[in-house]
């Protein structure tokens, strides 16, 4: 399994088409337009980020204790502590 050019050049391949990007005008307008409006876009997409944080730390508070309760703990012959929702796996 040999590293050869041939491999090497494969890479570039996955750029092939963004000439299709040169070649048309009207891609190019839409991807740099598109590409003009990511910096006003980052505000809202932290915005977006922390009320996601935010509301995964709510809801995990709120089920904290719920989702405990719902998982029954038996003991074996051991002694060692098992609980049935590991059984279901």
């Amino acid at each position: 399994m040999g590293y050869t050019i041939e491999k090497a050049f494969r890479v570039f391949q996955v750029l092939r088409p963004l000439r299709i990007i040169n070649k048309t005008e009207n891609l190019r307008v839409a991807i740099s337009a598109l590409m003009k409006t990511v910096p006003d876009m980052l505000p809202v997409l932290f915005v977006t980020i922390i009320f996601y944080i935010i509301l995964s730390i709510t809801g995990h508070n709120l089920l904290f204790m719920k989702m405990r309760d719902c998982v029954v703990y038996r003991s074996n012959e051991n002694g060692s502590l098992y609980s049935d929702a590991m059984l279901q796996v």
